[in-house]
């Protein structure tokens, strides 16, 4: 009896693969489609993480014209890029356009398809979407959907005790220093999954999301595709971070992942003791004779002259954020002193001027970015040099994960 219902099993399960794909040979071909498939999805994964790891921007070896040749870019800026993987199935960067899969022997040909062919930006075969982007691929008759996240974005904010604020506060009477005081405040992240956005949010980045909503946005050139992002309102800058299911960087997570820990071991130090900079534990002096060796730590006012990277190593903090200090103003969300919003060190001020230092803000009111919408108190520091016109303000994002 069960050798007849497995023999009637046997039957109807040829039956139903013979009425889908008409033959054996039909049905053998769309096997080993997807097998080729589970072959080449590891590769197009690896692809998406390292970027160009053959090197060729800095060979002269792309041709993609959205990401023109001799910008001040680092390997990093490929790194689950979809400009660069867009310009990968194009065949621009270097690299063979025809795409193929060899298996058992076999050549099967992969084709991508265009998934937003009416974009404003030329980005046709990645579709934003807020857990990362859409790709679609075909091999035979068989389409397949990937969503590519973006993990090379993130790092781990570590589960320990911080404290929040700058090392010091000067020129202040005895009743400032005391107010001022309460602005080191500690507080610990243990028990939670914080993850922080190693770099400014960039103008592409902004661009892709306005014309996946449809909003209005101002044309920038190609050039300019990598550098952070300064045109948005506060509001603007926190729909950006919501839409990613993220939100606005908060200020005490900046100077957690800013302050080098001076015991990384010692997960709840009764004191903590902190520096000015990310990337040294001591109190470092600046020799303003030479300061373009400082251009990739701080990128200042005398740093203008160069094309400033926002991807620069030289720049990047113990647990993996760049451009803490120097390039443009960044807006935070602050819940613990509201009214300092704004990271001040940044390509406006010289080197040899005090607020180049980790948990030095001002207040941005939002609205514009213009000088007279941000404000500082002058007894905490007087920055001696001052704001003028049309300010540049950038962000970051951060997701906590439940």
């Amino acid at each position: 009896m069960n050798k007849i219902i497995l023999i009637i099993l046997v039957i109807l399960g040829l039956g139903f693969l013979l009425g889908q794909y008409g033959n054996f040979q039909d049905y053998e071909a769309s096997l080993n489609s997807q097998r080729a498939v589970s072959e080449y999805l590891p590769q197009l994964l690896e692809r998406w993480q390292e970027g160009d790891r053959e090197n060729n921007y800095k060979k002269n070896k792309f041709n993609c014209l959205m990401i023109p040749n001799g910008l001040e870019i680092d390997n990093k800026y490929f790194e689950c890029n979809p400009l660069y993987l867009e310009c990968f199935i194009r065949g621009q960067v270097g690299l063979e356009a025809d795409h193929k899969i060899r298996f058992e022997g076999e050549d099967y040909s992969v084709k991508f398809k265009k998934r937003t062919p009416n974009s404003k930006i030329n980005l046709h075969y990645l579709e934003l979407n807020p857990k990362g982007h859409l790709l679609s691929l075909s091999v035979g008759n068989t389409e397949y959907d990937i969503l590519l996240s973006n993990t090379c974005n993130n790092t781990f904010l570590p589960q320990r005790k911080y404290s929040y604020g700058p090392i010091k506060i000067e020129n202040v009477s005895r009743r400032k220093k005391i107010e001022y005081e309460k602005y080191d405040w500690f507080w610990d992240n243990r028990g939670r999954n914080i993850y922080l956005d190693k770099y400014l949010v960039s103008n592409f980045q902004v661009l892709q999301w306005q014309d996946k909503i449809g909003a209005q946005f101002d044309s920038i050139t190609y050039e300019k595709w990598h550098l952070p992002s300064t045109s948005l309102s506060l509001e603007q800058m926190n729909k950006y971070c919501e839409y990613h299911n993220k939100r606005l960087m908060q200020a005490h997570f900046m100077d957690a992942a800013s302050f080098i820990p001076s015991d990384e071991k010692n997960i709840n130090p009764i004191k903590i003791f902190k520096k000015p900079y990310p990337w040294t534990r001591k109190k470092e002096l600046f020799e303003i004779e030479q300061i373009p060796k400082y251009c990739g730590k701080i990128y200042s006012k005398e740093c203008l002259a160069k094309d400033y990277n926002p991807y620069h190593d030289d720049s990047v903090t113990w647990m993996g954020l760049f451009s803490v200090l120097g390039g443009p103003l960044e807006a935070y969300n602050n819940l613990i002193v509201p009214d300092k919003n704004l990271k001040l060190s940044s390509y406006y001020f010289s080197l040899k001027n005090s607020i180049h230092e980790i948990g030095k803000r001002a207040y941005w009111d939002g609205q514009k970015q213009r000088a007279e919408h941000v404000f500082w108190d002058s007894h905490s520091y007087s920055p001696l040099e001052e704001l003028k016109d049309n300010v540049e303000i950038g962000f970051r994002c951060y997701t906590e994960v439940y």
